[in-house]
């Protein structure tokens, strides 16, 4: 019993067995519909969402520019409320074969 105590004790400090559950970091999920740069804004699953000039688009560990996003691919965002609007500020490209828990696709 004490050898099993040692062990997780030395996964948790190591990293590897976290103390509590992680947040996932995005905010929403969803499926890019249409892309519209110029006006600011991005319609994510049948939603119309403004986003930010500074927004940050993430593909795996590397930084993309929104015109990078691809139609019909899922996605998951962060939003943040500035002058009573929100506006997303990172993406994150999911996946393809995300978990349906990952992406949230409204029912038709």
């Amino acid at each position: 019993m004490r050898v099993i105590k040692s062990c997780i004790l030395l996964l948790i400090l190591l990293g590897i067995l976290p103390l509590h559950a992680q947040t996932p970091k995005y905010q929403g999920t969803g499926i890019v519909d249409f892309i519209y740069p110029d006006d600011g804004q991005v319609v994510i699953s049948d939603r119309t969402f403004n986003i930010a000039s500074y927004v940050q688009v993430h593909n795996g560990s590397t930084a993309i520019g929104i015109q990078h996003l691809e139609l019909g691919k899922p996605i998951g965002y962060k939003m943040q409320t500035m002058n009573n609007s929100s506006l997303i500020t990172e993406v994150w490209i999911l996946d393809e074969l995300a978990s349906p828990e990952e992406i949230s696709i409204p029912v038709r």
